[in-house]
């Protein structure tokens, strides 16, 4: 699968971290031909920040297991907000042309997404929610004609981090990812709440988190490498 080229964005390592993951962007070389393509999406408005960090590590875990790496800092893309025009552009989701081109041809060619985000007033990020507003087309374009825009399967999961301790803001900010998950047709694999981290790549430190991280992305490529039927059966059961 192909990806869109990205520019590279210099992410700051915590401290004792490993360096983040490559990004690969159309004719960029990548290991394996059959690679799946892993997107990550981060709506931290702070380079270097504990969700750069949680997420980094997530899609180190799955390029261990055979992933192809992609990272998209939105705080990197111009991004309107949803204007609830209600019409697509022609040959694309949306019609509004800004950064967001960059985001739908990711997720389409995606076989698994994260997405990670600060809890901002108990929901996530602004950044990370004008991205998923602008998949109001997807959702239009299926319930009014039937259209998919994204079509195929994705394995989906989603990081989260905060300051404080307050898992219903948690809740309410999982609620909103599950939407946007549903949207593209992807199947929830799991999320990774990081509580009582604010300073500026404080998560690096922390090795549970770090792990936690690393292991939520292999098992995002685990689930999204399973036959059809199984992966179908644990979604309802999900």
């Amino acid at each position: 699968l192909g990806l869109p080229q990205m520019p590279t964005t210099s992410m700051a390592a915590a401290p004792g971290a490993s360096p983040p993951p490559p990004i690969h962007g159309r004719g960029g070389e990548a290991p394996g031909a059959a690679a799946m393509d892993v997107v990550g999406i981060c709506g931290s408005p702070r380079e270097g920040g504990n969700s750069d960090v949680l997420l980094a590590e997530a899609l180190r875990g799955a390029s261990g297991r055979g992933g192809r790496a992609l990272m998209i800092p939105l705080r990197d893309l111009a991004i309107s907000p949803c204007s609830a025009c209600e019409k697509a552009g022609g040959g694309s989701p949306c019609a509004v042309s800004d950064g967001m081109g960059t985001v739908y041809d990711a997720v389409r060619g995606a076989g698994a997404v994260i997405l990670a985000t600060p809890i901002y007033f108990g929901g996530v990020s602004a950044q990370m929610k004008a991205m998923i507003d602008r998949f109001q087309c997807a959702w239009l374009a299926e319930r009014r004609s039937g259209a998919s825009l994204f079509p195929g399967d994705r394995a989906c999961a989603f990081i989260a981090v905060s300051a404080g301790d307050r898992p219903d803001f948690f809740a309410n900010a999982r609620a909103v990812a599950r939407n946007w998950c549903a949207t593209v047709h992807g199947r929830w694999i799991g999320e990774l709440y990081c509580p009582g981290v604010e300073e500026r790549g404080e998560a690096g430190g922390r090795p549970g988190m770090m792990r936690a991280a690393r292991e939520l992305g292999e098992r995002l490529i685990e689930a999204a490498g399973r036959p059809a039927a199984e992966r179908t059966e644990e979604w309802r059961r999900g």
